[in-house]
């Protein structure tokens, strides 16, 4: 299951479970299974690179025992978006290629089609750099938003 994994130490992890179950439960996840040492969360989707990056993660299973506090964590969000952003760019200009050979090819000859198709292939070039630097980006969103919720967890649950 685990794409992401991550423990840490705390004080106190009864509490630092309860924190971070709370964090789950207000980005809008569902608890699907829930035991003494811990508890599994279904995320509701990732549909904007503007929401809270842990919605980056489509399920968690979330371990507390021995003063540690684990998750393994799935990113299905991520990867949802990451194959929106590769692939929304080059189908638009595909398209719009298209759509540009039929439309000029009534009124001007079959080199003059070809050259308008080929235009929106051009707007795609840029994608091909922009595309893996904003999917490495929000991968890193997402892991930063669960380790900075352990990391405090860790903090936090030392001064119950």
């Amino acid at each position: 299951m685990a794409s992401y994994e991550k423990s840490v130490v705390c004080q106190s992890s009864d509490s630092g479970r309860r924190v971070v179950e709370d964090a789950f439960v207000q980005a809008g996840f569902q608890i699907t299974d829930q035991s003494a040492d811990g508890f599994e969360v279904k995320g509701p989707g990732m549909h904007s690179t503007n929401q809270n990056p842990i919605v980056g993660v489509s399920t968690a299973r979330i371990r507390a025992s021995n003063r540690e506090l684990s998750i393994e964590a799935e990113l299905g969000g991520v990867r949802g978006m990451q194959l929106f952003i590769y692939l929304f760019p080059f189908a638009l200009c595909e398209g719009l290629g298209v759509l540009f050979f039929f439309l000029s090819r009534g009124e001007a000859g079959e080199e003059l089609s070809l050259r308008a198709a080929f235009i929106p292939l051009l707007w795609a070039v840029p994608w091909l750099f922009i595309a893996p630097v904003l999917s490495g980006a929000l991968k890193r969103k997402t892991t930063r938003a669960i380790n900075t919720l352990l990391d405090d967890d860790a903090t936090l649950s030392g001064r119950d």
